[in-house]
């Protein structure tokens, strides 16, 4: 049986097993039948679960939740890997709010680069997107048209972004808030286009080129940015002599195929 629920998304750096444990019980109805199931087997693929202390997080807040002692914690990019290339090797990528890569063996991420946050990596990702696109919004750099738009749509002012930037929690999320804003305007606006090249450049230098073991490797990228973004990533892979990348909104179809069919091959 197979059922699907929107929930927000369970970071272990941004929240508490307590905040995780409410969260849960708001889900209760839809996640009720399963709860006094000792047999369920329970996998659960997020983001910031690199360290072994995060995981514990959620490992325990599912087991206060679930009967079932089958549970099992892995990081977001495992979950990418076996959805987008099952039990085959290749290069699996993420981007969305952030970034990430990893060459995937076909049972394990066996090399991935270092994560240093959207301040000094996750190029092409929305969140190093929002905040070049502020760079350029801040310095007069955008066009008229994109300016007035913005203008429109979101009527901040400068310090209003600045201490969302500099002063508030999560300015990550608040730089990649910006993504659906950036996918409309991007084609009328010759900077805009200009600093998205530069990001997927950089994103294939920095999360899929050390990777390559020949121009034939397989590389798959998800997540909502590379979606909108796939014609930029496609030429920065040209650029590269690349083939083309398999490019998918998310790779859940693929994950319920790795596990209805490929877990235990």
């Amino acid at each position: 049986m197979i059922f699907k629920l929107t929930s927000p998304g369970y970071n272990p750096f941004f929240w508490s097993e307590q905040d995780l444990l409410s969260s849960f019980i708001n889900d209760e109805e839809q996640i009720a039948p399963y709860i006094k199931n000792a047999d369920l087997e329970i996998f659960f693929y997020g983001a910031g679960l690199g360290s072994e202390e995060n995981k514990s997080t959620i490992q325990s807040a599912l087991e206060k939740v679930f009967y079932s002692k089958n549970i099992f914690v892995e990081d977001d990019l495992f979950g990418a890997a076996r959805g987008l290339l099952l039990n085959y090797r290749g290069i699996a990528c993420i981007l969305g709010t952030g970034a990430n890569s990893g060459y995937y063996t076909g049972k394990k991420i066996a090399n991935r680069p270092i994560s240093l946050g959207y301040l000094l990596s996750d190029f092409g990702s929305g969140a190093t997107i929002g905040l070049a696109f502020l760079k350029l919004l801040l310095t007069n750099k955008l066009n008229i048209t994109t300016i007035d738009s913005f203008i429109e749509e979101f009527d901040y002012s400068t310090d209003y972004i600045l201490s969302r930037l500099y002063k508030e929690e999560r300015p990550n999320a608040f730089c990649a808030s910006f993504a659906p804003f950036i996918i409309k305007s991007v084609e009328l606006d010759p900077a805009l286009s200009s600093m998205l090249k530069q990001q997927m450049m950089m994103f294939v230098d920095y999360y899929v080129l050390p990777f390559v073991r020949s121009k034939k490797e397989r590389i798959s990228i998800t997540g909502s940015i590379a979606y909108h973004f796939k014609s930029y990533i496609e030429d920065a892979f040209h650029e590269n002599q690349l083939q083309k990348p398999e490019i998918v909104a998310s790779p859940s179809e693929g994950l319920i195929e790795y596990h209805m069919h490929h877990l235990n091959s």
